[in-house]
């Protein structure tokens, strides 16, 4: 492994920073998503981001509304799994 590394080691470091430097676009798109939100809130004068919600009343209605996307999510992964079974490695 080390003799692999050794020979390659300007492939393994490139991969290396390109995983860095992913890590950080992706954070800063993220971050910058939000301050653009905010901006365009206080622009606008209106509620920004954080604030807005969709108030649902009651326990029973939340699980209601819940529940279509828990059994589709469920239903994908058993499709998928009988289409296509993991490995044995």
């Amino acid at each position: 492994m080390a003799k692999i590394i050794g020979e390659y080691h300007w492939l393994f470091f490139g991969l290396i920073k390109c995983a860095i430097m992913l890590g950080f676009f992706i954070n800063a798109g993220g971050l910058l998503t939000i301050v653009e939100r905010r901006q365009a809130a206080i622009l606008q004068d209106r509620i920004g981001p954080n604030r807005a919600v969709v108030n649902v009343p009651g326990v029973v209605l939340k699980g209601l509304l819940a529940t279509p996307p828990l059994l589709a999510a469920g239903l994908i992964s058993a499709i998928s799994y009988a289409l296509w079974p993991p490995a044995l490695v």
